[in-house]
């Protein structure tokens, strides 16, 4: 497993003494992505709301409709696409695998949910709307909403109960794959290694060369690599990095628009301002202005 701290997501999900936290009504946060590529040692569970959309978790893609949900394993690179400019909402619960362990030497911990909370997942662990199933996780889905956003008395003890539960449904539907193999783990060491490379140096000057250097790859296969990974050309996805941290930036400082152009890696204010218009349809000045 490579170093946790790169390009590790660097929210913090709940608190350390409740490791939980939902996230209602998720929608776009890029131009492509309702959830952008990224990693973290906590495991994720997605459930589409409306709409449909492409969930690429490590190596495997799920093009997925309303009521779907999706368990994302802890450390596995995961993203969620737009499908054809369609609209979708979905939420997520994420927690630590501490959050629901018990005993070392328990039976349920070691021989139950370590299938979902290994560094190296044994399944496909996915409940779709057609599944045995669905209502049962649907209730327990509602509740852990309900408890989430409401709070009342002991929600934390309910929200572990009903996760329990859940992750019960959840191995109930599991789908066993094959060991993974070389060529899928070079490709996912790959794919971390090159968000890595674009989250120390999208400030510097980036050519498409760099990119294929930073995993010994020739700027064709590299490309190949890059698009069937991330559904888009590497250039296009470096310009939607460096707006998302120019987002951050006219949301967090007063710097000026050419400062922020020199901090993200556009060559001028003007060239960052065309991006910026392209992707949210308002300057990043409008922008300021608004949020």
């Amino acid at each position: 497993m490579e170093n946790k701290q790169t390009y590790k997501e660097k929210a913090q999900h709940g608190t350390q003494d409740f490791p939980f936290a939902y996230y209602g009504e998720i929608t776009r946060t890029w131009n492509d992505f309702y959830v952008p590529p990224h990693w973290h040692e906590e495991a994720e569970i997605i459930c589409l709301l409306k709409g449909q959309a492409e969930v690429r978790i490590a190596e495997q893609t799920f093009l997925v409709k309303e009521k779907t949900v999706l368990f994302v394993p802890p450390n596995q690179l995961h993203h969620v696409y737009q499908v054809d400019n369609s609209q979708a909402e979905l939420c997520s619960f994420v927690f630590h695998p501490d959050f629901v362990s018990s005993l070392e030497k328990d039976r349920i911990k070691k021989d139950q949910l370590s299938i979902l909370l290994s560094d190296t997942p044994k399944g496909t662990f996915i409940i779709y709307p057609e599944s045995n199933h669905q209502e049962q996780v649907t209730e327990l889905l509602k509740e852990m909403m309900l408890f989430s956003e409401g709070q009342p008395d002991f929600f934390e003890l309910q929200i572990k109960g009903l996760l329990l539960q859940l992750l019960g449904y959840l191995l109930l539907s599991t789908k066993v794959k094959a060991r993974e193999t070389m060529t899928q783990r070079i490709q996912k060491d790959r794919a971390k290694t090159v968000l890595r490379y674009i989250n120390r140096h999208y400030p510097e000057k980036i050519q498409l060369a760099d990119l294929a250097a930073s995993v010994s790859l020739s700027k064709e296969q590299f490309s190949r690599f890059f698009k069937e990974t991330f559904k888009q050309s590497p250039m296009h996805f470096l310009t939607q990095f460096r707006l998302q941290k120019t987002v951050e930036l006219l949301q967090t400082t007063e710097k000026t628009i050419a400062e922020i152009a020199q901090l993200t890696g556009f060559d001028t204010s003007n060239y960052l301002a065309a991006c910026f218009k392209k992707y949210f349809q308002m300057t990043p000045s409008e922008f300021r202005e608004k949020t």
